[in-house]
């Protein structure tokens, strides 16, 4: 129970007076020249001050540690949630990158395509979309706005924090200049592209699908170049937003679990 001013004031005031009274009681003692009584009454002031001041450093300590726990605690649930959008579960996720990736501009640029059905006009349809999918985690904007990064005892964890942070910084300046670099190729070439939006019952909203004239598009030279451009950006932008995201998520996560004694259970394979 927190304890009132009043009770607070009347502790101070106790305290004070045990105090002096000891040391009148030295002052007596000197005066009679009772030196062991002296070193006796002395040493229970010094031990009185010193304990004092060790309960008020404990009492600090103890709401530092509780402060910071609560803090990596709401990181923890963060992460969880970050981990979801580019995660090998999340939708902007793509498993063995490097192979999709050189599959999709075989099949485009050299008229090999071995891919699923749509799968090629999908990935051309969204070449221009780049998203800051994770931004900046609360827990750590509030840790590096308040200046109490430095109030992390864990000097791993802090390190990955602020590593965290770097990259949500450099990922908020790089986004504009990735973006001004891609083509809405629907909007520019919009008879090579045939877009409808649907309702998903599944995910509970309005998506769209489209129908490519690849034929067309491989044919159009400029359609080409434009489309090369936007591969190059997009692989910038997984690279750093989802990918390097991806594993600073599992490195923070990791030391955030170690600090908090939190232990995950295993997927059963």
């Amino acid at each position: 129970m927190e304890q009132t001013i009043g009770s607070l004031a009347y502790k101070h005031l106790a305290e004070t007076s045990t105090q002096k009274i000891n040391l009148l009681r030295v002052g007596v003692s000197i005066s009679k020249q009772d030196w062991f009584t002296v070193f006796i009454e002395t040493l229970i002031v010094v031990f009185g001050v010193y304990l004092g001041i060790q309960l008020g450093n404990w009492n600090s300590d103890s709401a530092a540690t509780r402060s910071e726990r609560a803090v990596l605690m709401q990181l923890h649930g963060e992460l969880i949630a970050a981990k979801v959008q580019v995660g090998p579960e999340g939708f902007w996720y793509v498993d063995d990158y490097p192979t999709t990736m050189k599959a999709l501009l075989t099949a485009f640029f050299d008229g090999d395509n071995k891919l699923p059905a749509g799968a090629l006009c999908n990935a051309v349809s969204t070449s221009h979309v780049l998203l800051n999918v994770v931004g900046e985690l609360s827990a750590v904007s509030e840790l590096i706005s308040t200046g109490r990064l430095s109030s992390i005892t864990d000097p791993e964890l802090r390190s990955a924090i602020a590593s965290f942070h770097e990259l949500s910084t450099r990922k908020k300046d790089r986004l504009p200049e990735l973006s001004a670099r891609t083509n809405m190729l629907p909007n520019l070439f919009p008879n090579y592209f045939s877009l409808r939006a649907i309702w998903d019952d599944t995910q509970g909203q309005v998506r769209w699908t489209s129908k490519c004239d690849i034929d067309a598009m491989q044919a159009d030279q400029s359609f080409r170049n434009l489309l090369a451009i936007n591969a190059d950006a997009y692989d910038g932008w997984y690279r750093m937003f989802i990918d390097r995201t991806d594993k600073e998520l599992d490195v923070l996560h990791a030391h955030t679990d170690r600090v908090l004694g939190i232990v995950h259970d295993e997927a059963v394979e």
